[in-house]
């Protein structure tokens, strides 16, 4: 999901990708807690696109990986969501949990 800044002259709009429709080599990346690479969002001729960089040279034969960074408000899903990746730093899980009050702390930190 990309949100266009309230400010921007084209103004505010959400767009949300969908890989399954026209993806690429990178939505097949496995996901990992220790990843080598990450998505990057940039403009490209005129057009925004994601590409994926490496974070460390990636040896030959080794596989891609990239953390997905989601993140759920239900407990249900997170413990659902198992962790397969084995690195030391393995979080348990690929998604992070929030639960649905983190939202309110924050507006109240950040906007009170």
């Amino acid at each position: 999901c990309f949100e266009r800044p309230r400010d921007d002259p084209e103004g505010y709009g959400v767009l949300y990708v969908d890989a399954s429709h026209r993806g690429s080599f990178g939505s097949r990346l496995s996901h990992s807690c220790n990843p080598n690479c990450q998505s990057v969002v940039m403009s490209c001729n005129g057009k925004v696109t994601i590409a994926m960089r490496t974070l460390r040279a990636i040896q030959l034969g080794e596989e891609m990986t990239w953390d997905y960074a989601c993140v759920t408000e239900s407990e249900r899903e997170f413990c659902a969501a198992h962790c397969l990746c084995s690195s030391v730093q393995c979080r348990g899980s690929f998604l992070y949990y929030s639960n649905s009050r983190s939202f309110t702390m924050i507006m109240n930190k950040k906007h009170s």
